[in-house]
């Protein structure tokens, strides 16, 4: 999210070549806890801005700079409970059921999002699931997103996903060894 693919304009590929993919492994994950991005949508969701506000007013009233605010705003975009539109935050119809959900129904609603938006925790619950001993180490996807990004990005975007996982209980993670892995509950 805070690193942009570079891009490829049209006139500079050769004929008949489309533009490349994007990597959907190249998404960069800001380092914020899952808790402010909750207490962004209560705030919204709260009057007098019901579920939209001016991106400027909104930070001024967090007490926040609005290069701070911007990547939650877009976190919350990426997970579509919020929109950023014309310099307003707005939330979603999945942002205010989660806003109006109980601590289960949140999770659930989260848990949707990340593995529908975030495809490295879908990779990783993927593993998790066709393997037997549901666990499976780190290393693999660090190298697979220092690939595209810096080890530093990369290790930033694996501790968010572990983090915003670990609220959802889609999976937990072991620093010990290093490991990925599901709990009796989340395997069965």
């Amino acid at each position: 999210m805070t690193r942009r693919a570079p891009l490829v304009s049209e006139a500079s590929l050769e004929p008949g070549v489309s533009s490349p993919a994007p990597n959907p492994m190249s998404l960069v994950l800001p380092s914020i806890p899952i808790n402010v991005l909750v207490g962004l949508l209560e705030t919204l969701a709260a009057s007098p801005l019901n579920g939209r506000a001016d991106l400027p007013h909104l930070a001024e009233r967090l007490q926040m700079a609005l290069d701070d605010l911007f990547p939650l705003g877009e976190s919350l975009q990426l997970l579509e409970l919020a929109e950023l539109e014309d310099g307003d935050i707005l939330m979603t119809e999945a942002g205010i059921r989660f806003v109006q959900a109980d601590q289960d129904e949140r999770r659930e609603i989260m848990r949707t999002a990340l593995v529908h938006h975030i495809p490295l925790i879908r990779s990783i619950r993927a593993v998790l699931d066709e393997r037997s001993g549901h666990r499976t180490g780190a290393d693999r996807f660090r190298e697979e997103l220092e690939a595209t990004m810096s080890p530093s990005y990369a290790e930033q975007t694996l501790m968010t996903a572990t983090n915003w996982a670990r609220y959802t209980e889609l999976f937990d993670f072991d620093e010990e060894a290093d490991q990925f892995m599901l709990d009796r509950e989340s395997a069965g």
